[in-house]
Order: structure tokens, then sequence, then C-alpha cells
């Protein structure tokens, strides 16, 4: 008797699949509009501009290309997109995770050489997690990037290209996706490629860690060198409280970028911001956004 005869094979729930990619879609939506209606109460500005406000927001999320007043927003804050990816990762995992421990189960018992149906299952629910859980941000990225296109000549954000801020939406949870599936398959996979590759990959994955750790001691060091510079980029608010908030926020959410420059500057590279640019070896000063985080 083959291993395929061994157990019936495990049923791919459609709905399931679908539910899983809605998930972390619409829980950022929400989160999207609660903090619009802040903004807009805040700002004590009509509620008609909140789609427009929402598919901004949802478009830098997924670091599709956006300008402010005909100026390109060359780069976008990655925090909000780390914390999105993150979801889709997890809930990805949870999709995918009855499929890989039934596969595994199975290694043990399958003839060398012939998959179960368990892992066959496993292969095609990874397939259609994939599809589902990227195609359904896709087709919101469309609708709001339209919405967006579709807005007044008084509403500041563009986009600067449906098809690249399809593309990018399409990278962002694909990578998202693929993160979540190998965090649930990781036992699995680990008993099916070469010791070495994974030695590899853990390596490779510290040398990035510590890249960013120095990069991250560096700033912190030049923070502390630089107080008075960042007291004054806080004081650009002059003592509004919404202000201080939206740069506080802003320098949060930039500093991933930071840190990335950074690391990179630490492996040999040059790290270029505004004008301005740095490496280990040369410093060339420039104008630099008023952001508290680039005091470092």
């Amino acid at each position: 008797m083959s291993s395929r005869d061994r157990g019936a094979s495990p049923k791919i729930g459609v709905p399931k699949l679908l539910t899983s990619a809605v998930i972390p879609v619409g829980v950022t939506l929400a989160l999207l509009v609660a903090l619009t209606l802040i903004a807009l109460l805040a700002m004590r500005r009509e509620f008609a501009s909140m789609p427009h406000f929402v598919s901004t927001m949802w478009l830098a999320v997924n670091q599709a290309p956006l300008s402010a007043d005909g100026v390109s927003l060359s780069v976008l804050p990655l925090v909000p997109t780390l914390l999105y990816g993150f979801a889709v990762a997890w809930q990805a995992r949870i999709t995918a995770m009855p499929y890989a421990l039934e596969a595994e189960e199975s290694v043990s018992t399958a003839m060398p050489g012939v998959p179960t149906d368990q892992m066959e299952a496993a292969h095609r629910a990874a397939a259609l997690t994939t599809v589902v859980m990227v195609l359904i941000p896709v087709i919101v990225t469309g609708l709001a990037a339209t919405v967006l296109d579709t807005a007044s000549t008084d509403f500041p954000a563009r986009v600067d290209g449906i098809g690249i801020a399809l593309l990018w939406t399409f990278a962002v949870n694909l990578v998202s996706v693929t993160a979540g599936l190998w965090w649930a398959h990781v036992r699995w996979v680990r008993k099916q490629v070469p010791h070495f590759v994974v030695a590899g990959l853990h390596m490779g994955g510290a040398f990035v860690a510590a890249t960013w750790v120095i990069a991250g001691i560096v700033g912190i060091v030049f923070f502390i060198i630089n107080w008075s510079d960042l007291g004054m980029l806080f004081g650009t608010a002059e003592g509004d409280a919404w202000g201080l908030v939206a740069l506080f926020l802003l320098s949060v959410g930039y500093a991933p970028n930071v840190f990335a420059l950074g690391s990179a500057a630490v492996v040999g590279g040059q790290a270029n911001i505004g004008d301005a640019s740095a490496s280990v070896f040369t410093v060339a000063p420039g104008d630099l956004p008023a952001l508290p985080i680039l005091a470092a």
C-alpha cells in the first residue's frame, strides 16, 4: 500500500482562505478609518474627504509611490508596512498551520520520494493562501488609487502611477505571505532541505540583525550628541500639541528607514537622505526634512 492510501486527503476550505485574506485587510482599513476620524475631528475638517485620506494611508502602508502637492515622496515610513506585513504573515501562518502539521506527521510514514496526500494538501493550501492573500490587497489598492485619482484638486496627495502601486502592493503582500508560510512550515522544511542551507539562512539573518543593532547603537549615541538639534526640530511645532504628536509619530514611523540606512553604511554602503549622504569614510552635508529622528 502506497503512502497515498494512508488516510484521507485533508479538505481545503476556500471560504476559510477568503476569510483569512480579508481579516488583515479589514482590520487595517478599520484602523485607518479610526485614525482618519480622529485626524478630521482634530483638524475640524469635513468628513467628505475621509475616503481620500483612508486611500492615501492604505497606499502608504503598501509602499505605493505617492506625491504631495506635486512633490514625490521618495521614501515612505516603514513602521506601518512592517506592522501590516506581520499581521499578514501571522494570518497566513494560522491558515497554513493545520495542513503543515498534518504534512509533518505524514513524513515519518511516507515512502522515500513519494509525497503523501497530506503533503500535497499542504502544497495546495500554501498556493491558494498565497493567491488569495495577495490578490485581495491588490484589488483594494486598485480601488484606493482610483478613489485618490478622482479626488478634487484641493486634496494634496496623488498616486504616482497605478501600475507601480499595484506592483508594490503585490510585492509587500507576497513577501509577507511567504514569511508566514515559512513560519508555518519551518519544522517540515528543515527536514527536507540540507543542513547547510538552514545554517546559511541563520547566519545571514544574524548578520543582518547585527548590522541593525550596530546602526541603532550609533543612532542613539548621535541622538545624545545632537540633543539640542532634536529639541530645535520639535520646537518647529511651536507648541501645537497635534503638531508635536505628528512629528513624534513620523519620527517613529521612519525609524526603521534610518536604521536600514545606518546598516547600509555599516557594511560599507552609502546612506542618502535628501541632499545629504553619509558612509563610513565620507559625509556630505545637505538639506534634510525637518524630522526629529534625522537629528542623529
